[in-house]
């Protein structure tokens, strides 16, 4: 027996010691900035900060989806190419950038043609619109608007003519692998907050399932499984450098949309390439470079089949609501003027997105009424440091009836809006309460 030892320690050692698989491409990914002319400034220092971060990875190209610049002076790009050179001074990757609706921001106005040009050439890339090039041997297309200083406007039919043709070429040379698409706007109705993204994009798109898509613009967490969707095709959004905006009607957000504590949100993103697979990992910049749920790393099949795919919107289908655990409590307090709700935040096993509030009173004939109902976005996108053990409220006003008893209810919902069983209180509210305050939220809490 002693002759086989030797063989089963070969066999025991080469099971203990699996080989890490090498990516054949490494991709780094950031956009909206929405950086100035100044070294010092939140986009810049953000930007600086992803790049230091981005390159330990040794990427084979940066993609940037957008908004790097809030422009007003063209040598914005010299100072972002001093940050770029000195995060890859031996190495540097391809950049592979399309312009978003910030970079067109002038004053004074100039024509479209010029800060395109201003752009491209500050970057040392092409000025095609679109441009492709292989990295590789995969290709890269991106794609700027031609009317990008004004919202919610379409692609012409001219436009979206060269893209198809540059697609085109891409399947071409190599119809198995994936072809990257990089655009400020999404495609419409794909990824969180894409309602009102590009009509004729998604639909040319529909056409091409190797596409991965990746777009900026909506500022939105990838703490998120909505900020993947698959399809016809594979779509992204980039997050944000700069400052975190959430969709929906709810109650703490700033204009509609920029979320509390937004500038806790700066994210970027590796994508690894591999032979029969595209790897996404989530970093959160600003929480020491913390990895996004490294347990649920995406992945896009090569070749991809629709058929097949992971992050469809049937994932809805498949969720479980959130819990309160069953210690939970909550509370009411009264402050300056206005009224909170303090409760133990619920649980999930992805996040929980969100809360939604209910408040009733008790009629002279007993029955409950609705007095008001509203949702408020959670903590899941902050700093860890910052997410609280107690999740706090601020009730709308009129809500509160004096001298009545009043039943708040609070649900916690995930991501794809299933809702938890309540978490209630029951309340006396008292007379002398001052029920003037207004709540609504002024400005994003920094």
């Amino acid at each position: 027996m002693k002759q086989f030892f030797p063989f089963f320690a070969a066999v025991l050692l080469l099971a203990g010691c699996a080989v890490k698989e090498t990516p054949l491409l490494k991709i780094a990914v950031i956009s909206d900035s929405q950086a100035v002319a100044e070294r010092n400034h939140w986009g810049m220092v953000n930007t600086d900060k992803a790049l230091k971060f981005l390159s330990s990875f040794e990427p084979d190209a940066l993609i940037i989806a957008g908004d790097l610049a809030d422009r007003t002076d063209p040598k914005i790009y010299d100072i972002y190419m001093d940050v770029f050179r000195e995060n890859f001074p031996d190495t540097p990757p391809v950049q592979v950038a399309c312009a978003g609706n910030h970079e067109f921001w002038s004053r004074p106005p100039i024509s479209n043609e010029i800060i395109w040009n201003d752009f491209a050439d500050g970057l040392k890339i092409s000025r095609d619109n679109p441009s492709r090039q292989t990295v590789g041997g995969y290709d890269f297309i991106t794609f700027t608007e031609e009317n990008s200083k004004k919202y919610h406007t379409e692609y012409s039919d001219k436009m979206i003519g060269k893209l198809k043709k540059v697609l085109d070429q891409a399947v071409a040379r190599d119809n198995k692998k994936p072809i990257f698409l990089v655009t400020h706007y999404p495609p419409k109705n794909t990824v969180a907050r894409s309602m009102r993204g590009r009509v004729k994009l998604r639909n040319l798109l529909n056409n091409y399932p190797q596409v991965i898509s990746l777009s900026g613009h909506t500022h939105y967490p990838i703490d998120s499984e909505k900020a993947i969707w698959q399809g016809e095709f594979t779509a992204l959004t980039t997050s944000t450098l700069s400052y975190g905006c959430i969709g929906g009607k709810y109650r703490n957000v700033t204009n509609g949309s920029i979320l509390p504590y937004a500038r806790e949100v700066q994210q970027a993103m590796m994508m690894n390439i591999f032979s029969d697979r595209v790897e996404i990992r989530r970093y959160h910049i600003g929480d020491n470079n913390r990895e996004i749920k490294p347990d649920k790393v995406w992945k896009v099949a090569i070749p991809y089949d629709p058929a097949k795919a992971l992050y469809t919107d049937d994932r809805a289908k498949h969720t479980l609501p959130p819990q309160f655990p069953e210690n939970a409590q909550m509370s009411l307090r009264h402050d300056f003027g206005f009224a909170y709700l303090l409760f133990t935040p619920a649980r999930h096993d992805d996040l929980v997105f969100s809360y939604f509030m209910r408040a009733l009173v008790k009629n002279d004939d007993g029955q409950w009424e609705t007095v008001k109902e509203a949702e408020y976005i959670s903590d899941f996108y902050r700093y860890q440091r910052h997410q609280t053990t107690e999740f706090s409220i601020k009730i709308p006003e009129k809500t509160l009836v004096p001298g009545k008893l009043m039943r708040f209810e609070v649900y916690a919902e995930e991501t794809f809006g299933k809702r938890s069983k309540p978490l209630a209180i029951e309340f006396q509210t008292p007379n002398h309460w001052n029920f003037t305050k207004q709540t609504k939220q002024l400005y994003p809490q920094e």
